[in-house]
């Protein structure tokens, strides 16, 4: 098991059939853990340019979370916890214990959410 203090990057694919994969990218580094669960097909129930566009916007939306980061993770109340899932529940919070995330209240996409709490931090 890996502890919060050790920095690792996981991405990968998995499934089965024909319709039902996900793509996995998971990130602990810097004070920050980042998990994103993307639904990822091309069966005949899947369209392959929508799920194009949702995994580039998910991707472009963590670049910008990982930038902030890297500039203010010393400042952080805590350990940034961040899951963005179509498997599982979906939020986002702080870390300040060994026991438990204190997650946030959203009113808007999860990745707006992060970004504005970020940038209010010195």
């Amino acid at each position: 098991m890996l502890s919060d203090q050790q920095d690792f990057l996981l991405m990968g694919q998995a499934g089965y059939g024909i319709n039902n994969w996900a793509m996995h990218y998971f990130i602990n580094w810097n004070n920050t853990t980042l998990l994103l669960q993307e639904s990822w097909g091309v069966g005949s129930y899947s369209d392959i340019n929508l799920a194009k566009k949702r995994l580039s916007y998910k991707y472009e939306q963590l670049k910008k979370i990982l930038v902030q980061v890297h500039k203010k993770s010393a400042s952080f109340p805590g350990r940034l916890v961040v899951i963005d899932s179509e498997y599982n529940q979906s939020g986002w919070g702080w870390k300040k214990s060994d026991t438990h995330v204190e997650w946030e209240k959203e009113d808007m996409d999860i990745f707006e959410n992060v970004n504005q709490a970020l940038a209010q931090i010195d």
